[in-house]
């Protein structure tokens, strides 16, 4: 008796012996299979060796896997076919057959989220395709072999349905699943569009499905997944600008207005608020898709407006107003922005301003806006670093003269033809050859501050960057000066402004003396810009002669434009050649 506790003892240490290795063995698998340990129990390996969290993964898939998988997807689709079987015999009503293949192909995306969690990628993947299979196609018929559901509440159904695969994939790390939907939605939005008569539903549709993947490409790093339904929403709002122009009625100009303005307020909004929370630099695709949506949705939208017989008073005022506020974002949170995105945020800037002035303004008033503009831009560049305000005082230069009809003035002056009726040099055209001259004037940073900030920024201040504004100034000034001198003198010649010789002569004459002038302008280093400019006028003046002068001069006028131009290019280069 005396022995039994001792073998009962002994048999109870066995057993606990036993379950301790069980348990042991049982945390082995789990860190080996799930790479984590429950929240109660001790780990059984350092954190260090387990790794990250576990992602869905595609390596290693064999031949026989895909064939299984492929397999099961035709399954899948039959078992949508078989509700439609069941529809077409009228064994089920053809409302609950459509309600019962909506659900059914849901579910699949359900299925696809479960997958995904379980680490099987390449399972989820095909789920994601066998749904996709089945929704969009579904909605295809019904909206269009069904009839019940209109345009734009089907165009709602499949922004849903699109969501919902776009969330899965974003969700479970499964990019594949994003181009799926993608791609199917688009082919599908294409085929509405092809056998409808109404673009508007769809093409908006195209915009939120390209918003939509550009956030969840961006949260995902999927950089390559956001250019084709971006390029699907620009083509489809260029196709629905050319069938609305002009709209047959209101209601469908203001529908394709209000679609094209979505596209631009979505994409630029996207990028300004992921660029002012983060620190980063542009993309490519960023920078790509702003000009696509300001040319396609913002120009589409005025277009549309214009050619429907609608004002475009509104969108040039909202576009100034925009504007406005990027040049205060670009320059006043300049210490929070990258360079690249001081240049995205004044870039846009410039261009509404520019836009909405054109659409807003009359000719003549967008003129005068750029030509103040214009000398303030110059002279703010000049201040502080980046030089970006002094470009865009060069290109408000050019926007001047091309609204108040100087490069008008300089075409007929130097190129057009001496039988057509020459134009009058408005006073519009005068200001803005003042506001030429003023911008020329003003020094680019680096050039006037040599003594207060040393040799280095005056070696940064010869840059051609820095430079460049000035140089189109100067250009914009002598060559508009040309125009209107030639023409004035054309217009005193009495009964000879169509003696093509004559004029040929004095244009020459005018190059020559342009190039003088602005060769003693870059003497010295106060406008060294200026000689810049000299051997492509002394090139533009030489083929003048060649194409012009010889043919249609007589020998006398062409023995003066010869000495004329003869004798600036021997003095120009060395005019400015001296220091």
């Amino acid at each position: 008796m005396a022995d039994q506790p001792s073998a009962a003892e002994s048999g109870m240490d066995l057993v606990l012996r036993r379950l301790e290795e069980i348990d042991l063995r049982l945390r082995a698998i789990e860190v080996r299979f799930d790479g984590i340990s429950r929240p109660d129990a001790e780990p059984a390996a350092p954190a260090s060796r387990l790794g990250p969290l576990p992602r869905p993964s595609f390596q290693k898939v064999s031949g026989v896997t895909i064939a299984s998988l492929t397999g099961r997807t035709c399954l899948v689709l039959g078992g949508g076919y078989l509700l439609r079987a069941l529809a077409d015999a009228g064994i089920l009503p053809l409302p609950l057959a459509v309600a019962l293949g909506l659900a059914y192909a849901i579910g699949w995306f359900l299925v696809a989220d479960r997958a995904a969690q379980s680490l099987r990628a390449v399972s989820a993947a095909f789920h994601a395709l066998a749904a996709a299979g089945l929704a969009f196609p579904l909605w295809f018929e019904i909206i269009v072999r069904f009839r019940m559901l209109s345009d734009l509440t089907g165009a709602v159904g499949l922004t849903v349905v699109s969501a919902l695969g776009i969330i899965v994939g974003w969700r479970r790390r499964l990019q594949p699943m994003v181009w799926i939907v993608g791609v199917a939605a688009i082919v599908t939005a294409i085929a509405l569009v092809r056998v409808g008569e109404d673009v508007a539903p769809f093409a908006l549709f195209l915009v939120l499905l390209a918003v939509m993947i550009d956030w969840v490409g961006d949260a995902r790093q999927w950089w390559h997944v956001r250019w084709l339904p971006a390029l699907a929403a620009d083509g489809m709002v260029v196709w629905l600008a050319i069938q609305n122009a002009p709209a047959p009625d209101g209601p469908q100009a203001d529908a394709a207005v209000a679609v094209a303005l979505t596209l631009f307020v979505g994409a630029f909004a996207s990028f300004a608020a992921r660029l002012l929370r983060r620190r980063q630099d542009v993309s490519r695709f960023e920078i790509f898709q702003s000009a696509a949506a300001l040319v396609v949705g913002y120009g589409g939208a005025a277009y549309i407006a214009r050619m429907s017989g609608l004002s475009t008073v509104s969108y040039g005022a909202a576009g100034l107003v925009l504007g406005a506020c990027l040049y205060v974002v670009a320059f006043w949170r300049y210490s929070n922005l990258t360079q690249s995105g001081v240049h995205y945020f004044s870039t846009m800037a410039i261009a509404l301003v520019i836009a909405g002035g054109t659409l807003m303004l009359q000719p003549p008033l967008a003129a005068a806006l750029w030509i103040v503009l214009a000398p303030a831009g110059m002279w703010l560049g000049r201040r502080d670093p980046p030089p970006t305000p002094s470009a865009h005082g060069a290109a408000y230069l050019v926007a001047a003269a091309a609204a108040s009809g100087l490069l008008t003035l300089v075409g007929y002056g130097l190129l057009a033809s001496a039988g057509l009726t020459w134009r009058t040099v408005a006073p519009v055209a005068l200001a803005t050859l003042a506001a030429a001259a003023l911008c020329s004037a003003i020094a680019p940073m680096g050039v006037r501050t040599l003594r207060s900030t040393g040799v280095v920024v005056a070696i940064a201040g010869r840059r051609a960057y820095l430079g460049a504004p000035r140089a189109i100034a100067l250009a914009v000034f002598v060559l508009g000066l040309s125009g209107v001198v030639v023409t004035w003198v054309v217009a005193s010649l009495a009964g000879r402004q169509g003696d093509w010789g004559l004029i040929a002569t004095i244009r020459t004459a005018t190059l020559a003396a342009a190039t003088v002038f602005l060769a003693l302008l870059a003497r010295g280093d106060r406008m060294r810009e200026a000689g810049w400019l000299i051997y492509p006028l002394l090139v533009m003046a030489g083929l003048k002669i060649v194409l012009e002068d010889l043919r249609l001069s007589e020998p006398g006028t062409l023995f003066v434009a010869l000495i004329l131009y003869g004798s600036a290019l021997i003095v120009a280069p060395k005019l400015a050649a001296k220091r």
